[in-house]
């Protein structure tokens, strides 16, 4: 097992990334290893996480206990979902993705 960071995270062989950002009372932002994996392969950024964590339009979602699971609607078909926990120093980022959703019609049916 990887043996854990100073904040509590997992640190080995495969590090994460930490950041200076203001987001929920403190200054540091950490991204596990993980969660810089996964964004890179579901085309979410940095700047999408960060804007996700202080600006959610949905927050309470599912989480693990500890956690906490938000969502971003970045435009009208775009949402960024976060998983987080917050430590006394820093806000450790979990995992995130993104979510396209269909337009829909409005209008009559067609018969």
């Amino acid at each position: 097992m990887a043996e854990e960071s100073d904040s509590g995270y997992p640190r080995g062989p495969k590090s994460g990334k930490i950041i200076r950002a203001s987001v929920l009372g403190v200054q540091l932002v950490e991204f596990t290893y993980h969660a810089l994996r996964r964004m890179s392969s579901r085309g979410v950024t940095e700047q999408d996480v960060l804007s996700t964590v202080r600006n959610p339009t949905e927050t309470g979602l599912p989480a693990e206990p500890g956690n906490d699971h938000v969502r971003w609607q970045k435009d009208r078909r775009t949402f960024i979902d976060v998983i987080y926990s917050k430590k006394a120093d820093r806000v450790g980022i979990i995992t995130a993705w993104k979510t396209k959703r269909g337009l829909f019609r409005l209008g009559r049916s067609r018969s």
